[in-house]
C-alpha cells in the first residue's frame, strides 16, 4: 500500500477471499466460482465506494467485457482443465452473474441472503446447492430458472435489437423488437 489507488481492485479481491474462499470454501474445484465470483464481485463493490457510476463502469469495463471478449463458452460449474478453472468464466462471468442476481433480487434481499449464506456455512465447505437453497429461503422465490442458464448452461445471450419510429401528430410511436440470437447455450431468461 503506497497511497495510490491503482491496485485497489486486487486488494479488494484478495480481502474478499477472507469471507468467500477462506471462511466459506467450495467443496470441489468444479465450484471455484463460489469463491472467485464473489471475490471478483468484491472488486466492483469496492469501486462502488466511489459512487454507483464507478461500480457500473467497473462491472462493464473490467468484468463483463473481458469475459465476453474471452471467447469462453463452457458452463461455469464444469471447468475441466486448469485453464478453465482459472478463467474468465469462473471469475468474471461468475461476478457478472452475481451482479445480475443482485439486480433481480434487489439490494436488500441480495445482501440479506449473502449474510444468511455466510452465517450458515462459515468455516465450512459449500456446493452450489447450498448457495441456491439459502438464496431461495431468504428471497422466498425459486432461482433455478436463473442458475440453470447462468451457472449450468453454456455461453451467454446475444441480442438483436430492431427498432422503428413513426411520428403520429405531435407524438412518436416507437417499436422495439429484441431477440436472442446466440448459437451456443440455452435461452437466457432475464427480467428487464
Amino acid at each position: 500500500v503506497n497511497g495510490y489507488t491503482n491496485y485497489d481492485w486486487i486488494i479488494a479481491h484478495e480481502m474478499t477471499h477472507m469471507w468467500w474462499g477462506a471462511c466459506v470454501t467450495m467443496n470441489d474445484w468444479q465450484h471455484i466460482w463460489l469463491k472467485e465470483g464473489f471475490a471478483t464481485l468484491g472488486e466492483a463493490l469496492w469501486m462502488q465506494t466511489y459512487g454507483d457510476w464507478a461500480y457500473r463502469q467497473y462491472m462493464v469495463e473490467d468484468i463483463m467485457m473481458p469475459y465476453l471478449q474471452s471467447g469462453e463458452t463452457f458452463a461455469m460449474d464444469s471447468p475441466s482443465t486448469p485453464a478453465e478453472i482459472f478463467s474468465y468464466t469462473t471469475y468474471e462471468k461468475a461476478a457478472a452473474m452475481l451482479h445480475m442476481l443482485r439486480y433481480v433480487m434487489g439490494d436488500e434481499k441480495f445482501f440479506e441472503a449473502l449474510n444468511y449464506y455466510f452465517d450458515g456455512h462459515q468455516f465450512g465447505l459449500v456446493e452450489p446447492a447450498d448457495f441456491r437453497d439459502d438464496i431461495e429461503l431468504v428471497w422466498g422465490q425459486d432461482i433455478d430458472w436463473f442458475l440453470d442458464t447462468w451457472v449450468y448452461g453454456e455461453g451467454y445471450p446475444v441480442y438483436l435489437f430492431v427498432f422503428s419510429s413513426q411520428q403520429s401528430g405531435s407524438d412518436w410511436v416507437v417499436s422495439i423488437n429484441v431477440n436472442q440470437v446466440q448459437t451456443i447455450g440455452p435461452f437466457f431468461e432475464m427480467p428487464l
